[in-house]
């Protein structure tokens, strides 16, 4: 595994609910307890994401400007009107 190679500590998922998945593999994940949403991606080409604190790359990020889910919503709404209009 990533983690143990990189020592790296194993995120606890008990309190994640996975709202997305890719054919890809890629998963959108949602902390209940912090609210804050991640992205696990071993297969991306994202610029708009960066590595979750403490893991190894390829595996959880962070996408920028949305921390919550309803960031992650507001700025998905955003991207769309703006393909759109």
């Amino acid at each position: 595994m990533a983690c143990e190679e990189e020592n790296k500590p194993q995120i606890d998922f008990r309190t994640f609910i996975c709202f997305g998945e890719e054919a890809n593999g890629n998963i959108m994940l949602y902390n209940k307890t912090s609210k804050e949403v991640m992205l696990f991606a071993p297969d991306h080409s994202f610029v708009n994401v960066e590595v979750w604190e403490n893991q190894p790359e390829y595996t959880f990020y962070k996408i920028i400007g949305a921390k919550t889910f309803r960031d992650y919503v507001e700025k998905l709404a955003s991207e769309w009107t703006n393909q759109i209009l």
